[in-house]
């Protein structure tokens, strides 16, 4: 019958309708077939991948905790007790043709004091007037300048304090810069290598299948 199905609002279509781009449904029969078999094509695909995810995280988990199984009886053996997080390891095979590292990476925001940390290097730039850089200036805008996120970014602000002038208000600002830094979380990062030929450098092994 053409009467429409009651439920119009779940996630997935109701059986003999699917939905299409506008949320619309749409009754089965009336999408052409090779429509139909794209659409389940690409599904069953996201699928696979969905469960290959999984897999490498699990296997990513397994591979970590290994790794700090093997610390752990290196620190019995010398009487270390460690409190919190590990820095980076390197672990290298005995014939040197394999390479585990793990390190750790700090996700960085900046607070509010970079607000004043702006308005400060406004003001040297404004009282040096036809003195000031261009360069500088380019540097600053560039800096502060908000990108397609709407998020600045942090490491184009954190290098304006590789620049060293002497002047009381530029060092307020790159210590307001210092207090902005936040901490946000910390990761730890798994990579391992392993050397394609006995006289080759070491490479990363790709677990990126754009790479691969």
């Amino acid at each position: 019958d053409g009467a429409m199905p009651n439920d119009l609002t779940g996630p997935h279509a109701p059986e003999g309708y699917m939905r299409n781009v506008f949320g619309h449904l749409v009754p089965t029969h009336m999408v052409r077939p090779e429509l139909r078999l794209q659409d389940q094509l690409v599904k069953d695909l996201l699928l696979r991948a969905d469960r290959l995810r999984g897999l490498i995280a699990a296997e990513k988990a397994a591979m970590m905790s290994d790794v700090r199984a093997f610390l752990a009886l290196l620190d019995e053996k010398y009487g270390v007790k460690r409190v919190g997080q590990r820095g980076g390891v390197v672990l290298d095979s005995f014939d040197g043709d394999a390479r585990v590292t793990i390190s750790v990476g700090d996700s960085i925001t900046l607070g509010p004091e970079l607000s004043a940390a702006r308005a400060l290097i406004d003001e040297c730039i404004g009282r040096w007037a036809a003195g000031a850089d261009e360069h500088l200036k380019a540097l600053v805008d560039d800096a502060f300048k908000v990108g397609e996120t709407g998020k600045l970014a942090v490491d184009r602000v954190l290098a304006l304090r590789r620049i060293e002038i002497d002047d009381p208000t530029w060092k307020r600002a790159m210590d307001a810069i210092n207090d902005a830094i936040q901490v946000t979380r910390s990761r730890e990062y798994l990579r391992l290598y392993q050397r394609p030929a006995r006289e080759a450098k070491l490479e990363q092994v790709a677990i990126d299948w754009s790479k691969l």
